[in-house]
């Protein structure tokens, strides 16, 4: 598990001693990690719920507090490729080889769908409205 800058759930994972878990604090090989990561655990930002589409590997979320983020929350929750993690460990017991494939499969599918030279001309379009 990649805890990122948040040393007080490393230190909660650490000393949870939870069977074939790893815990790491800031990384910056975020793509090689979540290559063979199992679970993403972490905020509900942009970046990070999309790195974890490409990788196919299931959210568990800390409760959202921006609005971007509260947004992002529902958009995993309606997508069905993540659950909230409450301030406990026990969503962790909510998954299962059923949900991990259904999340995966609905990754799957997500990235499927995404036609990028669409979201590149959206792009473009606002920065040329930006520049005008």
């Amino acid at each position: 598990m990649i805890c990122g800058k948040n040393a007080k759930i490393k230190r909660k994972l650490d000393h949870a001693n939870l069977k074939n878990i790893y815990t790491f604090g800031f990384v910056t090989n975020m793509e090689e990690q979540l290559e063979w990561a199992d679970i993403f655990v972490g905020k509900a930002g942009g970046l990070s719920t999309f790195e974890a589409i490409q990788w196919e590997t299931p959210i568990l979320y800390l409760p959202p507090f921006l609005p971007q983020e509260k947004r992002n929350a529902r958009f995993i929750e309606k997508s069905k490729i993540g659950l909230s993690i409450q301030n406990n460990l026990s969503a962790f017991s909510q998954f299962d080889d059923l949900i991990f494939s259904q999340f995966r499969e609905n990754m799957r599918k997500m990235k499927n769908e995404l036609e990028p030279e669409a979201f590149l001309d959206h792009i473009e379009t606002i920065d040329k409205r930006r520049n005008a």
